[in-house]
């Protein structure tokens, strides 16, 4: 089990920062673009200013939490270096 403490940092991180460390992200308007790494066709949208994402086609979506636990385990174990090297600052 994963310590609460943890998963509220994890929750305190800004997403596009995140997700920008696993694939590009473009401005468009007041959101954020990129290609969805689940099923790579069509896009997905990261909003900054409610700190989630929202992939349409897959109906996924969530906080940076949900982000790290998604069911392609490769983003879940590059997601651990990530907040591994913020436990320092």
């Amino acid at each position: 089990m994963i310590p609460k403490f943890i998963i509220e940092e994890v929750r305190k991180t800004e997403i596009s920062t995140l997700i920008s460390e696993f694939m590009p992200l473009e401005q468009q308007g007041t959101q954020l673009v990129g290609t969805c790494p689940f099923c790579h066709q069509s896009k997905f949208m990261v909003s900054q200013s409610k700190n989630i994402f929202k992939y349409f086609t897959c109906q996924k979506g969530g906080g940076t939490d949900t982000f790290c636990a998604t069911d392609i385990s490769q983003i879940f174990y590059r997601c651990c270096p990530f907040f591994g090297s913020k436990v320092g600052d």
